[in-house]
C-alpha cells in the first residue's frame, strides 16, 4: 500500500543551510568586476550603465539556485539518515522531491532573500511531532524546550515570533502555514549533536568553491 504523504515548506532561517541574502554577501552580484569586464570589452560608459541598470536579478537568482541545489539536496539526504523513522523525509515514486527556490520579500525593511525548499513527509507528521513533544512533557524532559527558548529568543532590535516553549510549538504544528517551521526546528534539534560544525563547513566550502568558480560567468550570463 502506497504511503500517504504531504509536502511542507522549509526555510533557511529554521533548518540552517545556506544564507542566500544577496546584500553585502558573497552571493551579491559582482558589479565592479562586471563593469571592469565590460570596459575591457570596449563598451562605452553609457552602454555599461544601461547593462547594469537593467541587470536581470531573477535570472541571476536562478543561476545561484543551479549552483546551490545539488549541494542542498546532498545535505538533506545526509540529514534524513540521522532522523528517527517517524520524522524522515520520504521518497515519492522512488525519489526525493526537493523543490528549491529563493523567496524574496516585497519589502526589504525587515527581511532579505531566503533559501526555501519543500520536502515530502508522512501524512502523520503533525501527529508524530505532537506525540514526541507530549512524551517530553509527560516525562518532564525539557531539552527540546530549552533548545527552542535559546534559538528563538528575542533580543534588542529583534522580536521573535517563533516558538520558545512546548505549547507554542504544538500550536505551530497545528497551523498548516507554519508546520514547516515546526518541522525545521525539530529536525535541527534532532541533528544538532550528530551533524557538527565541520560537516556544515565542508558543505559550505563545497558550495562556495563551486559558486566562486562560476561567479564571473554567473554575472555575465545574465548580461549576454
Amino acid at each position: 500500500m502506497k504511503q500517504a504523504t504531504q509536502t511542507i515548506d522549509l526555510w533557511n532561517a529554521v533548518l540552517k543551510t545556506f544564507d542566500v541574502g544577496m546584500y553585502n554577501s558573497i552571493l551579491e552580484p559582482d558589479f565592479e568586476m562586471l563593469q571592469y569586464n565590460l570596459d575591457e570589452d570596449g563598451k562605452s560608459e553609457e552602454e555599461i550603465k544601461k547593462i547594469i541598470d537593467t541587470f536581470d536579478g531573477e535570472k541571476y537568482n536562478n543561476v545561484v539556485l543551479e549552483c546551490v541545489t545539488p549541494h542542498l539536496e546532498d545535505f538533506l539526504v545526509k540529514v534524513n539518515q540521522l532522523l528517527p523513522d517517524q520524522f524522515k523525509m520520504v521518497k515519492v515514486d522512488g525519489k526525493y522531491a526537493f523543490n528549491v527556490y529563493i523567496q524574496s520579500p516585497k519589502f526589504y525593511n525587515f527581511q532579505t532573500d531566503e533559501l526555501c525548499h519543500s520536502v515530502d513527509v508522512s501524512d502523520d507528521i503533525a501527529k508524530n511531532m505532537i506525540s514526541y513533544v507530549q512524551d517530553m512533557i509527560d516525562s518532564n524532559d525539557t531539552k527540546f524546550e530549552k533548545y527552542l527558548a535559546d534559538v528563538n529568543k528575542s533580543y534588542d532590535g529583534f522580536h521573535s515570533f517563533e516558538p520558545t516553549n512546548y505549547f507554542d510549538f504544538i500550536r505551530e504544528v497545528n497551523d498548516s502555514s507554519k508546520i514547516g517551521h515546526a518541522y525545521g526546528h525539530l529536525v535541527s534539534f534532532l541533528i544538532k549533536d550528530k551533524f557538527d560544525d565541520d560537516d556544515y563547513q565542508d558543505m559550505f566550502e563545497d558550495f562556495f568553491e563551486d559558486f566562486q568558480g562560476n561567479h564571473m560567468a554567473v554575472d555575465e550570463s545574465v548580461v549576454y
